[in-house]
């Protein structure tokens, strides 16, 4: 049987709060852009974040990043985004 709960001590504390955090940046960056970041994916450690994805426009890639400082100010962030037509 295939157990689908995973408990904190299998996974780890500290990834548990970096997936938080990482759901927290995605809702926050999926209101900010009204979901126009495609493929969002974000990596974090403890003094960056790396976000990667496509946008339509530099608009909502620069969006994404003001959703990130909003959360997290004073983070290096680097926007790995693209911007494809």
């Amino acid at each position: 049987m295939l157990d689908l709960n995973v408990s904190e001590t299998a996974i780890g504390h500290s990834e548990l709060s970096a997936r938080a955090g990482d759901c927290e940046l995605t809702r926050r960056i999926d209101t900010l852009t009204f979901r126009q970041v495609r493929d969002l994916n974000i990596a974090q450690d403890a003094d960056r974040v790396v976000l990667h994805g496509r946008a339509k426009s530099y608009y909502v890639k620069q969006l994404a990043t003001h959703a990130v400082l909003d959360l997290m100010p004073g983070i290096a962030i680097e926007n790995s985004i693209c911007v494809v037509n």
